[in-house]
């Protein structure tokens, strides 16, 4: 077989980007205030004006038509901010917004995506916080892939697991920033004073967290934060008491389940389709987390500058593996799925796998469970520099899937 020939992806982000979105001064921005928010991309996804549709989401669309079934894009959490795009022909109650901290892009194009569609319930605009005096500094900056800023500061600090808060009744999903409390309160050994907006009261409380569910203060070195990346991936994989389940799109984490899922099959408008369920998962909109998921929101969390929404996004913005060594925190990029190396001496990842393999959620499995006959990580950099097709296993050990698309991509190349 000839070796591969090595790609080295163009990063553009400066000068592409900048015309997608850039969070002006001028804009109309404003602050999600939901848990969590289910969203789809704009014209494709039509909904009523009362945004119904959102709610109905089903986990994961299933075998037979799965994008109809299952049209959830993204999730955003509490706290995020968003910028508010202009309508040419507005929708009752449905703003457009653009979303600062993540973008795609789709097969066989390169232009940066980040436009998602959402109903107005779900957010509040700064002109009307300022109309009200709330003080906006309140909120934490907004991650920007244009600006590349660090997610954190002295002041900002960002849940590494859900936290229920009796005043406000919210349940904060992982990944939901918040900034100290300023005022001069007693500092705890156990908790952290932050502001919490209560839309109930349209003002800020000041709320304490246990600091170890917080992501206090970011690691200080890049490969620190690597570490700290995969150390909460691992955390995640691991849970006690169930797991977290995989969502379609999904990109929050506040419910665990340890229930069966189910394959439903329906036709609406003589369209078959068929999608996933949890016997013990009511909840909506559905938390929960997909591959590319499960990297961007808990790279975010540890203060990396990592944006990529999907795997298209990835294989285009991200550096392949050359002749460096494979290291934990790399990716294996295979067509529409994303896995992290969490132990090469153990030869293990981490990945949010679907339902349609056996899994349906957040897990650490030995490499060998993953690819036929890949029982070290030198057995897949051998295939990755041959071409070598590899077939990806189920939960039941058959062939699910045949790869001749593998990639292995060096995580550090963020800061490249």
């Amino acid at each position: 077989m000839q070796p591969r020939k090595k790609k080295v992806a163009t990063i553009l982000f400066v000068s592409t980007l900048h015309l997608m979105c850039s969070l002006k001064g001028q804009s109309q921005l404003a602050v999600i205030v939901a848990p969590v928010l289910d969203l789809g991309k704009p014209p494709s996804l039509i909904l009523d004006s009362s945004g119904r549709l959102y709610n109905q989401f089903p986990l994961d669309g299933g075998k037979n038509k799965p994008l109809v079934a299952c049209p959830r894009t993204h999730q955003l959490i509490y706290h995020e901010i968003v910028e508010i795009k202009q309508n040419k022909e507005p929708v009752t109650d449905m703003y457009d917004i653009i979303v600062p901290n993540i973008f795609y892009v789709l097969n066989g194009s390169h232009i940066p995506q980040n436009t998602y569609r959402i109903h107005k319930k779900n957010l509040i605009t700064f002109k009307e916080l300022k109309s009200k005096k709330v003080d906006i500094n309140k909120f934490p900056e907004p991650i920007s892939f244009i600006k590349k800023n660090n997610p954190f500061d002295n002041d900002t600090v960002a849940l590494i697991m859900p936290h229920i808060n009796s005043e406000t009744k919210i349940t904060f999903s992982a990944g939901t920033r918040f900034k100290r409390c300023t005022m001069s309160l007693p500092e705890s050994d156990e908790n952290l004073s932050v502001y919490a907006f209560d839309k109930k009261i349209f003002n800020f409380r000041t709320i304490e967290i246990p600091k170890h569910k917080l992501m206090i203060t970011s690691p200080t070195t890049n490969q620190d934060k690597i570490k700290a990346f995969v150390q909460l991936a691992r955390d995640w994989a691991h849970i006690k008491n169930g797991f977290i389940p995989y969502v379609w799109g999904g990109s929050s984490y506040i419910h665990l389940s340890n229930g069966r899922f189910t394959e439903i099959f329906a036709s609406e408008n003589n369209v078959k389709t068929s999608f996933f369920e949890l016997d013990d998962y009511p909840y909506s909109p559905r938390p929960g987390l997909d591959c590319s998921g499960l990297v961007w929101r808990a790279a975010q969390i540890c203060g990396i500058p990592y944006y990529c929404k999907n795997t298209a996004t990835i294989a285009h913005y991200l550096k392949e593996l050359e002749n460096s060594k494979l290291e934990d925190g790399d990716l294996i990029l295979i067509p529409r799925h994303v896995m992290i190396v969490s132990s090469v001496k153990n030869n293990k990842l981490v990945e949010a796998r679907s339902y349609g393999h056996g899994y349906g959620k957040v897990q650490e499995l030995s490499l060998k469970k993953v690819f036929k006959g890949m029982n070290t990580y030198q057995d897949l950099i051998n295939a990755y520099h041959n071409n070598q097709t590899i077939y990806r296993l189920n939960s039941e050990g058959i062939i699910a899937e045949t790869i001749s698309q593998l990639k292995l991509i060096k995580f550090s190349s963020v800061w490249s």
